[in-house]
C-alpha cells in the first residue's frame, strides 16, 4: 500500500480525472484524501464536491473532505457562502460541526440565523462550534446573537461550550448586555456576565 501511495504522489494528482479524485476522498491514507481535496478545490469543482458532501450514503470521511473542499472554494469566491447552512441539519453531527466551523471561517452574515438555531443542537461539539462561528458572523452588539449566546452559556454546564460562548460574547462586544445581566436572579447568568465583563476589561 505504501509503494502504491508513493507512486501516486510521484505521478502527481493534477493528471487524475475528477471521478478518480472524488473516489480518493475516501482513501485509507489521509495524505491521499487531502491531496485529492486540494486538487478538486484548485479546479473549482464545486458541483462535484457538493454532490459528494450531500450524499448521505457516502463514507463520513469522503463527505467531510468534500465539505472542506467546498470551504476552500468558498473562501476564494463569492456566492457560495450561503450553501453551508443546509449542512447544519445533516444527520451526522460531525458534518454539522464542520459546517458551523466553515460558516464561521467565512464570516458571512447570512449564516447568523442558522447558527443561532444550531446553538440548540443535541451534540455538544456542534453547539460549541456554532457559538464560535456566531461570534465571527454576527455584528458587534447584535442583540439576537448575544441573547442566544447568553441563554446557552447560562444553561449549559459543559466547560467547552461555555468557553466558546464567552469567546463569542467577547468578540461581539457584549458589555452592555453583560452589565444588565450582572444583577440577574439567575446565578448562572450572573456568573457568565461577570466572566464576559472580565474578558472585555482585560
Amino acid at each position: 500500500c505504501g509503494d502504491i501511495v508513493a507512486k501516486l504522489f510521484r505521478q502527481g494528482f493534477d493528471n487524475l480525472n475528477d471521478r478518480t479524485l472524488i473516489a480518493f476522498l475516501g482513501h485509507a491514507d489521509r495524505r491521499v484524501r487531502q491531496q485529492a481535496q486540494f486538487e478538486l478545490a484548485r479546479r473549482k469543482k464545486w458541483n462535484a464536491l457538493r454532490s459528494t458532501a450531500n450524499n448521505r450514503k457516502a463514507h463520513q470521511l469522503t463527505r467531510l473532505h468534500a465539505l472542506w473542499g467546498m470551504g476552500q472554494i468558498a473562501a476564494k469566491s463569492s456566492g457560495h457562502a450561503g450553501m453551508f447552512a443546509r449542512f447544519l441539519n445533516d444527520p451526522d453531527p460531525i458534518l454539522r460541526a464542520n459546517a458551523a466551523r466553515i460558516i464561521g471561517d467565512l464570516g458571512t452574515p447570512v449564516g447568523k440565523s442558522p447558527l443561532i438555531k444550531a446553538l440548540q443542537d443535541k451534540a455538544l461539539q456542534v453547539r460549541s462550534l456554532a457559538a464560535i462561528a456566531l461570534g465571527k458572523t454576527a455584528k458587534p452588539g447584535d442583540t439576537s446573537a448575544i441573547n442566544a449566546l447568553f441563554r446557552l452559556a447560562s444553561g449549559n454546564q459543559d466547560i467547552v461550550v461555555r468557553h466558546s460562548c464567552l469567546a463569542a460574547l467577547e468578540q461581539l462586544k457584549a458589555e452592555l448586555a453583560a452589565s444588565a445581566r450582572s444583577i440577574s436572579k439567575s446565578r448562572e447568568e450572573r456568573l457568565v456576565a461577570v466572566l464576559v465583563l472580565r474578558r472585555l476589561a482585560s
